[in-house]
């Protein structure tokens, strides 16, 4: 299923859930509680957000991470993450 039509029968759905009947038995649920999940395609990259900058963990990344590894001048300045040796891509801020 596209993320499009998802959202369209989402939308539809929410729709009718406005009518009384569906309105109602929501409403005599009781305690009932439930985990709704949504998984859309796409994704994040986790090891270009957050960099570590001291001298093995980034020589580390940039070894593993050869050809997309961020240069150092492309992170901003250490954060107080676990005592300053993680940075943040800048392109997450601009």
């Amino acid at each position: 299923m596209h993320r499009r039509s998802f959202l369209t029968r989402a939308g539809a759905l929410a729709a009718l859930s406005a009518l009384g009947p569906f309105n109602s038995r929501a409403s005599t649920a009781g305690d009932y509680k439930s985990l709704v999940c949504i998984f859309l395609y796409g994704g994040n990259d986790s090891n270009n957000m957050i960099v570590p900058i001291d001298a093995a963990g980034y020589a580390n990344y940039a070894k593993l991470r050869s050809t997309i590894a961020l240069p150092l001048d492309q992170l901003l300045p250490p954060a107080e993450i676990m005592g300053g040796t993680l940075a943040v891509a800048l392109k997450l801020v601009n």
